[in-house]
């Protein structure tokens, strides 16, 4: 408003200096000096036989420049209005716009700030039609800097901004409560970043922290689940792809390789369960030739304590153990050979050379190498050897639920849960 009435006042000034020059007498133009004159489609202040002043010159396309005048450019406060209907009320400098003005488009967008050599440059503030807003600055006619933009559907981004694009560190909060705090590049998501789901979204709560590629998550991130999950690890194209680290709510721990976002080989409980149950029915195997001079063999126990889901488990995890082993170097083979086959060989001897074992070892023996090799399997796991993790909406199956005739595990899992469930109340 303060603009406005200052552009009316220089031009009501101009008026009444006009109307106070006398008229310009001379034919010859270069002698009008201090003078009011029409001539070629300018109406105005002269001097030295060039437009300066207040005047206002009319194209013959329509367009139309009202203000002041320099020697024959554009100079000081004016007002340009183009036949399209575009208007520019501002400053001049050398017949380009530089300084304060404010531009208004026909199709209603709107720039309010300052210009240089008639492009936007500085600190100003652009507004659309359709109700979009950016505040801040702007350099060669384009976002650069620091600067907020405000969508009309209630999306926000404050932050730096390089030749029209998000561009260094920004903060980018959607109208759903989703919320990205971190680098871009290029008008995407890249680099160190977190981003937050809000309320209303479909993953409220749900939180990553760590790497991104392309506004993808892609590379070391943390996912921590709304529920309390978490997952620490390697991410691609979105979803978790490479070794990974999953810890849910309860407490239990999964370490190992990821592909598409589900696990991919076997994980330490996998791996200790499958040596436990091959252990307890070698034992179950001595105790029955030992005891009662019974002897089957080992796989006919499986056949009759397991039903076919937990044989076709077995089945997959031993697939899953030949494809790791694929996805070592051979270095690693080597070495994790060497302590994987030694109590695979020890098992063999015992299953199909099973009277050969007795003739060396008592069952008490027996019973000491099961429990050997039982705490050598937990510290192999434990130390990674085997890959492959549990996603959090796999189903709970376990081959420890196969062991009907013991029952070993669901009885000390029922005792826990017991435990745990009387110790909630408590609280």
């Amino acid at each position: 408003m303060k603009k406005l009435f200052l552009i009316l006042l220089i031009l009501y000034a101009g008026n009444s200096m006009a109307s106070s020059l006398p008229n310009c007498s001379s034919d010859f133009i270069m002698q009008w000096d201090n003078c009011f004159a029409t001539y070629n489609n300018y109406v105005g202040e002269w001097d030295r036989g060039e437009r300066h002043g207040q005047g206002t010159f009319t194209w013959a396309n329509g367009d139309k420049y009202v203000g002041e005048w320099k020697y024959g450019r554009k100079g000081g406060q004016g007002t340009f209005t183009w036949a399209n209907g575009d208007k520019y009320v501002g400053e001049y400098r050398t017949n380009v716009r530089t300084g304060q003005g404010t531009f208004t488009w026909a199709n209603g967008d709107k720039y309010v700030g300052e210009w240089k050599s008639g492009e936007k440059e500085g600190q100003g503030t652009f507004t659309w039609a359709n109700g979009d807003k950016y505040v801040g600055e702007w350099k060669d006619d384009k976002k650069y800097g620091q600067g907020t933009f405000t969508w009309a559907n209630g999306d926000k981004h404050v932050g730096e901004w390089k030749y029209g694009e998000k561009e260094g560190q920004g903060t980018f909060t959607w109208a759903n409560g989703d919320k990205y705090v971190g680098e871009w590049i290029n008008g995407e998501k890249e680099g160190q970043g977190t981003f937050t789901w809000g309320k209303d979204s479909e993953r409220a709560g749900d939180k990553y922290v760590g790497d991104w590629i392309g506004g993808k998550r892609h590379g070391q991130g943390t996912f921590t689940w709304a529920n309390g999950d978490k997952h620490v690890g390697e991410f691609n194209d979105n979803v978790r792809n490479g070794r990974g680290t999953f810890t849910y709510a309860n407490g239990e721990k999964y370490i190992g390789e990821w592909k598409d976002d589900k696990r991919y080989g076997l994980s330490r409980k996998d791996v200790i369960e499958i040596f436990v149950t091959l252990f307890l029915l070698i034992f179950f195997g001595v105790c029955l030739y030992q005891f009662f001079g019974i002897n089957i063999p080992s796989i006919a126990l499986l056949i009759i304590l397991y039903p076919f889901k937990q044989l076709a488990l077995l089945i997959r995890y031993f697939f899953s153990l030949i494809r790791y082993f694929f996805s070592l170097t051979l270095v690693k083979i080597f070495m994790k050979t060497l302590l994987i086959f030694t109590p695979l060989v020890l098992i063999y001897l015992v299953i199909y050379n099973i009277e050969i074992v007795l003739s060396f070892l008592s069952i008490v023996l027996s019973v000491l190498l099961i429990i050997s090799l039982f705490f050598f399997v937990i510290w192999l796991s434990g130390d990674g050897i085997f890959s492959g993790s549990k996603d959090s909406h796999d189903n709970d199956s376990s081959l420890f639920k196969g062991i009907i005739a013991l029952g070993l595990y669901n009885n000390a899992k029922e005792k826990r849960e017991r435990r745990e469930r009387n110790r909630n109340r408590d609280f």
